[in-house]
């Protein structure tokens, strides 16, 4: 019995931190889409305190000059890193040009050369995020799913997509319906997060831009319990439900 009970309790452990794994490459899209109009500034270096370090810039005409803006760069930036396990730090660089677009980053601990390409490259780049609505009946209701895209499409109005689902746990494929027109896309999205509530889910906490905040309530209000397809280059990696009403700061559930 207790043997029983000892395996149970693993079971339960690993299926937490396998909900967890989730929602945190959820919130990795997210961060992922949101366009941060940066650019190395510098070479990769090495500091005689053994840490790699690099500088990237604000590109000049990015509407990025307030310090909210650049503290959210800088907090986009370091759960990137965060998120892929790296040890470091993003601070703001002052440099003798008198101009505050510039940051530094640094990496801590041993690092191969092309593993700090790599790093570079996964810090600046943007993909195209996107939320559009599902064609689906509203939660409760499990979310419409076709087995092809031939099925998909046969389905599909003027004003519908057909996307293919990310299925990496899957063998198989799997297709849904989405309207053309994007809900939000990466440049209304300020930040995301992901955190676990007192019952043991998960949920994305994310903030938006002032417009990407109005015309997500808008959408919304007029929507509570339909799936959101999250798009990041034309594929679906996850379809959550809006669970409440908010302003700029929206929960969505799995």
């Amino acid at each position: 019995m207790k043997g029983n009970k000892e395996m149970n309790g693993k079971n339960y452990l690993q299926q937490k931190d396998a909900g967890l794994k989730k929602i945190q490459i959820f919130a990795i899209i997210f961060l992922m889409g949101i366009c941060l109009s940066c650019k190395l500034f510098s070479e990769i270096f090495t500091s005689k305190d053994s840490y790699h370090y690099f500088i990237i810039q604000i590109e000049p005409d990015a509407d990025a000059a307030s310090d909210a803006s650049l503290e959210t760069v800088i907090m986009v930036l370091a759960t990137r890193l965060n998120a892929i396990g790296v040890v470091s730090d993003v601070e703001k660089y002052v440099s003798d040009d008198d101009k505050n677009n510039k940051f530094i980053v640094k990496i801590y601990g041993t690092v191969e050369p092309d593993q700090l390409e790599r790093i570079k490259k996964f810090l600046l780049v943007t993909n195209k995020l996107e939320l559009r609505k599902v064609v689906s009946q509203p939660h409760p209701n499990p979310i419409t799913v076709y087995q092809t895209d031939r099925e998909a499409r046969k389905n599909a109005a003027s004003e519908q997509e057909v996307m293919q689902m990310n299925n990496e746990f899957e063998s198989s494929k799997s297709f849904v319906l989405v309207e053309k027109k994007p809900i939000l896309t990466g440049q209304d999205v300020r930040h995301a997060d992901a955190v676990s509530s007192t019952t043991g889910s998960y949920y994305i906490y994310f903030t938006l831009k002032p417009k990407g905040g109005v015309k997500f309530q808008e959408w919304t209000s007029a929507n509570i319990g339909n799936y959101l397809a999250v798009v990041l280059d034309k594929k679906v990696y996850s379809t959550p439900y809006f669970h409440r009403l908010g302003s700029t700061l929206p929960t969505l559930c799995r």
